[in-house]
């Protein structure tokens, strides 16, 4: 008996203990949440890095690409499309900027460990990934064919691990790092005819969080952004048509880009675009199912595919730049 009361006060004390170790954090969090309504975030400045990002060959991570090398970084540019990305790598140092080029196809285990030991011999360790590279099929999930489903998961989930747990030994090794992974906001709402591609995109979303945490855990020093931008204007999704343009408009990629460097320079957790879906995610914590439904039907998130014709050609299974038929 007098051991059971000695075990309850230490298990009552520690409680109390970790009660106001929450307290105080919360209260840290929230108030610094509202302060930065008035006045900017603290900001590092991504400046002499070495940073690798996929899918450069074209789209958001090609137009990555020379803004960070712009800004005095030196990039690994990635994508199976070898002449493409080889373009991108021209342009970054005509423009003035460092980088190299490499062709890979991330989603093979292999190629991924051939391109670290290329990046190390060429550039060093890096110490800041954009995981940008993706696919999307645009098909009903009954004409799926298992191919498809296999290519969106092993681009756009399977391919991001690869690269991510290569490169975060880097980071370990420099002691920072920062890892930005480009989901969607199919990765926070489902819709039709997006079926693989937003289980892909939870799939991202569930990779970000647990690995923010485990890093957090080992008290490891790596920052994790994920982005959540909206159907994008690059080409991909040609045909695809927003309900409400004013509220969810078609984004332009130098937009997105320049929202994707300032969530990383500000330590981001998560970014999305445009602000109306932070709006929505919490109505779809709050409503009824059926109502959502309803909800989702009235912004017209079951018509938005209906149109949907992509590019007139696939390109090659594998790691493809998000900009082909991608987002």
């Amino acid at each position: 008996m007098f051991e059971f009361i000695v075990n309850f006060i230490r298990a009552y004390i520690q409680f109390v203990k970790d009660v106001w170790n929450l307290y105080k954090v919360g209260f840290y969090e929230f108030f610094w949440a509202f302060m930065y309504i008035f006045i900017s975030r603290p900001s590092k400045e991504i400046k002499g890095e070495n940073i690798l990002i996929t899918g450069t060959g074209s789209g958001i991570a090609r137009d990555l690409a020379l803004k960070l090398a712009l800004m005095e970084n030196t990039i690994v540019c990635v994508d199976i499309n070898g002449p493409a990305n080889d373009q991108t790598v021209k342009d970054i140092i005509e423009a003035g900027g460092k980088a190299v080029g490499f062709q890979a196809n991330v989603a093979n285990y292999n190629e991924v460990v051939d391109l670290h030991n290329k990046t190390m011999e060429a550039v060093g360790r890096v110490a800041y990934l954009f995981n940008v590279a993706g696919v999307v099929s645009g098909k009903l999930f009954m004409d799926l064919k298992p191919e498809d489903m296999a290519r969106t998961m092993n681009v756009n989930v399977l391919a991001v691990m690869y690269v991510t747990q290569s490169y975060m030994r880097d980071m370990i090794e420099l002691g920072y790092g920062h890892v930005c992974n480009i989901s969607s906001v199919a990765g926070l709402f489902g819709t039709p005819k997006l079926t693989d591609y937003a289980a892909s995109k939870f799939a991202l979303m569930g990779l970000s969080e647990s690995l923010r945490l485990e890093v957090s855990q080992e008290n490891l020093p790596i920052d994790f952004t994920t982005v959540n931008p909206y159907f994008i204007n690059t080409g991909m999704f040609a045909g695809v048509k927003s309900k409400w343009p004013l509220f969810m408009p078609m984004l332009e990629p130098g937009y997105v880009t320049k929202k994707i460097i300032q969530a990383v320079e500000h330590n981001r957790v998560i970014m999305i675009t445009p602000r109306i879906f932070y709006y929505i995610m919490i109505a779809k914590a709050m409503t009824p199912d059926r109502l959502f439904v309803s909800i989702n039907k009235f912004m017209g998130a079951f018509d938005v595919m209906h149109q949907f014709q992509g590019r007139a050609q696939s390109p090659p299974v594998g790691a493809a730049s998000e900009d082909k038929k991608s987002e």
